[in-house]
């Protein structure tokens, strides 16, 4: 299984890509997977402000460059902004994106005759990718059970 790039290179530890970030939205997060998200927060940090001080000097036709560079009324993102949003790029784009490829996966293989249908007429298989973007993606879990009976007013 791939390990998380950060935790493993700033803590030694190991953790499944993308799920430090979606840990911390859990409830029952312990102390010290905060404290190996900070450290993990810190790497990524520092590696991008070396990237973002480097499209600064040297723009070049991508997002990066788009947000270091862009202006409204005089006002440009700050560092912190600029990183903050590629936090926001990253992480959203890769929980959905993994979400999306594993629940299709998961959708198709228990819908066989759907599975069937996309091998037997691939022509289908741009409605499917529209439905599976819509039904499979998950980033927002509306099936978590909840762990107690809340207390209605």
């Amino acid at each position: 299984m791939p390990r998380c790039w950060a935790c493993r290179r700033k803590t030694g530890l190991n953790s499944r890509p993308g799920r430090c970030s979606a840990r911390l939205l859990e409830p029952t997060v312990s102390p010290r997977e905060r404290e190996i998200a900070q450290i993990a927060s810190s790497g990524f940090d520092a590696y991008f402000r070396k990237i973002i001080a480097a499209r600064r000097a040297e723009p070049r036709d991508d997002i990066l460059s788009a947000l270091v560079q862009a202006e409204d009324e005089g006002n440009r993102l700050t560092e912190r902004e600029t990183l903050n949003m590629l936090r926001l790029l990253l992480i959203a784009g890769n929980e959905t994106t993994t979400n999306l490829a594993g629940n299709g996966m998961l959708a198709l293989l228990r819908n066989r005759d759907q599975l069937r249908r996309l091998r037997e007429d691939p022509g289908l298989i741009p409605s499917a990718v529209e439905d599976l973007f819509r039904d499979a993606a998950g980033a927002f879990p509306g099936d978590r059970p909840a762990r107690r009976t809340p207390a209605v007013p």
